[in-house]
């Protein structure tokens, strides 16, 4: 360390006890990346130390690393969450940009695992936590495009996901910051972000899938001799089984870590979709609750994405043979909802031709049902997810044809 510190003083036009924009003083090099330092440094004004991450003087001029800067703290302040690092402040010293987030006092997962090999247990809460902090970043539209053991820190009880730097909307488009890079770090990356293809919600999964693989065989699914090989057989070949390598692993364990790595995005589970699948393996059943005070499946809701004009409605799918009844009504409820909030709603397979595509599926638990949606733009970005949640005395099947459940509410 005394060495990296050394070579980063030297790089910067300040050094450690350096005060920046005469509020943060920094304490200690924590670590360098392709894009920046990060310092532990002491805010002045609030009393508490803070993380400070530097733009690299050598990128300081370049137009699209500024950019990407200004943007990794403009989405990273998108996503509250107790799983994901908060992100502060955007300040400049020097003509140098940096931005302030969270400390995480802890170690990171790879770390951790160097240290003493993860147990299955453990193991399955840290994916649990990881993919609840997905999630909540997917709902807000960030996908974080660069998911690795390096980038989840294990702080006490906490799972925390960091370094949103080169996170972005997801607006179904590809995107390099220059002729011929792909934006990640590729032992983790998605086939489609091989290809420099559109990225969602799912890219992430295929990352956190890849992370559990090698956690639980203690080698990553690939192997070769040089990063394009393993690519190259990332987007010819299905990743393998986990057991075929750590046969301890339990079946249920090793199917879900095979959707994870599908490589169509289509047929990888979303991040609330592997928390459910995580908890149910842990013995944790996925707990149902009817929450007040949140918004319902409206015209309103629709406006804040983007004023459709109209709406495709996939047939739910059901989740099981007692919920076969559900499915159909509550898809024609969803339809009557829309219709009455002065949305033209339809009920489709392709929703290719509309401005927005509601999609899901309906599950029971006793007597309690939920019906998990996604909505959907042209391109297939995720705008929006939630749930509705009711009893089975309340719940569509039991009511006339083309009612809105009650006393439903839409989950963000």
């Amino acid at each position: 360390m005394p060495d990296v510190a050394l070579a980063m003083t030297q790089a910067l036009p300040f050094s450690i006890g350096s005060i920046l924009a005469g509020r943060y003083e920094l304490k200690a090099l924590l670590g360098e990346g392709g894009m920046g330092a990060v310092f532990r440094a002491y805010d002045r004004e609030l009393d508490e130390d803070v993380a400070l991450k530097i733009l690299h003087v050598s990128a300081a001029g370049e137009t699209a690393a500024l950019t990407r800067f200004r943007r990794e703290v403009k989405l990273a302040r998108r996503v509250t969450h107790r799983n994901v690092a908060r992100t502060f402040d955007l300040g400049m010293h020097d003509g140098l940009r940096f931005l302030t987030m969270e400390l995480i006092a802890g170690e990171s997962v790879s770390e951790a695992n160097r240290r003493a090999r993860l147990a299955l247990p453990e193991v399955l809460r840290i994916a649990a936590e990881i993919a609840r902090g997905l999630a909540a970043a997917h709902v807000v539209g960030v996908v974080h495009r660069d998911l690795k053991p390096d980038n989840v820190m294990l702080a006490e009880d906490r799972v925390v996901l960091t370094d949103f730097g080169i996170a972005r909307v997801a607006d179904g488009s590809a995107e390099v910051l220059r002729t011929g890079m792909i934006v990640g770090t590729p032992a983790y990356m998605a086939p489609e972000q091989l290809e420099n293809q559109a990225v969602d919600g799912r890219t992430d999964v295929y990352a956190l899938g890849t992370m559990l693989f090698e956690l639980l065989a203690g080698q990553l699914p690939f192997q070769g001799d040089t990063p394009m090989s393993i690519a190259a057989q990332r987007m010819t070949t299905n990743a393998p089984d986990v057991r075929a390598i750590a046969s301890q692993v339990p079946e249920g364990v090793a199917a879900l870590v095979g959707e994870m790595l599908a490589r169509r995005r289509e047929d990888r589970p979303d991040a609330q979709a592997v928390v459910d699948r995580v908890e149910s393996l842990r013995g944790n059943a996925a707990p149902i609750h009817v929450v007040s005070k949140l918004p319902t499946l409206t015209s309103e809701t629709l406006a804040g994405l983007g004023a459709p004009r109209t709406v495709a409605i996939e047939a739910l799918v059901s989740g099981g043979p007692e919920t076969a009844d559900l499915a159909p009504m509550l898809t024609s409820a969803i339809a009557d909802a829309l219709a009455e909030s002065r949305v033209v709603p339809s009920i489709a397979k392709d929703g290719s031709q509309a401005d927005l595509l509601v999609q899901g599926t309906v599950r029971a638990s006793g007597d309690r049902v939920r019906a998990r949606l996604r909505v959907t733009g042209r391109k297939g970005n995720v705008l929006w997810a939630g749930h509705i949640d009711g009893s089975v005395a309340a719940s569509p099947a039991t009511r006339p044809p083309r009612r809105p459940p009650s006393p439903g509410r839409v989950r963000s």
